[in-house]
């Protein structure tokens, strides 16, 4: 592998991790964390904390969890784990996901199910033709024996059989929450989810992380958007032309659930676009078969 260096005057990491700064829920006026007679922090806290002083911190309290993506799971493990049934962590989230343990499900690399050019004929599209729609739908069954197939490894994985031990207790609050001098009390219930201690597993706030980073307030406005409620002419133009697509889009997002845009596996369609519009070839793989079945990556995109 040849070793290239590259001299630049300001680098940011798109990596996915953590940010410096926290995404604290918005409350109304005497429901807020100031309402609460326990202690309020965000996952970044817990986070700066060694093992050892983090099962201390919440050992003997009743620890209520807010978030249900991986880090609310991790810190909701630990607390089970120092508690046990005694004190059992609570987990209030909105919605469920699936939270993938590894890239090999029964040792298969899953790049081979979602990252190639096959995996996104299984699914729609915006903007896709007829003969794309009609594909889609009559490979729906092999999208479900994928789907089934990774499921599968993460029952066995995340031992998803044992359930209802007592140290964990999911509790859905889909309207929202408001604190109170108890603890957290879910909207539309009358009674309290009781709490020593409440971690907000809520995410960060990169956008406003990389905001800071520049000092022109041109440079702020490109990335948060512009803070005027005026819309310039060329812009509302725009907005015009695709309000066909967001109508036809509403029909995936009638219901509780739907197939949401996915640009981390999914990401091939998009990719072809931006090609396209740079006048490349999208099709990036030698041969027929590689082009269906071989996984991209960034490395595919590398210009020559």
């Amino acid at each position: 592998m040849n070793e290239q260096i590259h001299v630049v005057d300001f680098v940011i990491l798109c990596i996915g991790r953590f940010s410096d700064v926290p995404n604290i829920p918005e409350f109304p006026p005497n429901k807020g964390p100031e309402a609460f007679h326990g202690e309020v922090i965000h996952s970044m806290n817990y986070a700066d904390m060694d093992y050892e002083s983090a099962a201390k911190f919440v050992e003997g309290k009743q620890v209520t969890v807010v978030g249900f993506q991986k880090f609310a799971m991790d810190i909701a493990m630990e607390c089970s784990t120092a508690n046990g049934v005694e004190n059992p962590c609570t987990v209030l989230y909105k919605t469920e996901h699936w939270n993938l343990p590894g890239y090999l499900p029964w040792g298969f690399p899953i790049a081979y199910l979602y990252f190639n050019r096959f995996s996104e004929l299984l699914v729609h599209k915006p903007g896709e033709g007829i003969l794309l729609s009609l594909l889609a739908t009559i490979l729906s069954p092999v999208r479900w024996g994928f789907s089934k197939f990774v499921e599968s490894y993460i029952n066995k994985k995340l031992g998803l059989a044992k359930y209802g031990m007592g140290s964990i207790i999911l509790k859905k609050s889909p309207g929202g929450f408001g604190f109170c001098q108890e603890g957290i009390l879910v909207n539309g219930e009358s009674s309290p989810v009781k709490s020593d201690l409440v971690i907000l597993a809520t995410g960060f706030r990169g956008e406003k992380k990389l905001k800071d980073m520049f000092v022109s307030p041109t440079f702020q406005d490109n990335i948060l958007g512009s803070p005027k409620s005026i819309l310039l002419l060329y812009r509302d133009g725009e907005r015009c032309g695709k309000m066909g697509r967001i109508r036809k889009a509403k029909r995936y997002t009638s219901s509780q659930y739907y197939r949401r845009s996915c640009t981390g596996a999914l990401h091939l369609w998009y990719n072809d676009q931006l090609c396209k519009d740079m006048g490349w070839n999208p099709k990036r793989k030698k041969g027929l078969f590689a082009e269906l079945f071989e996984p991209y990556g960034p490395m595919d995109y590398a210009s020559s």
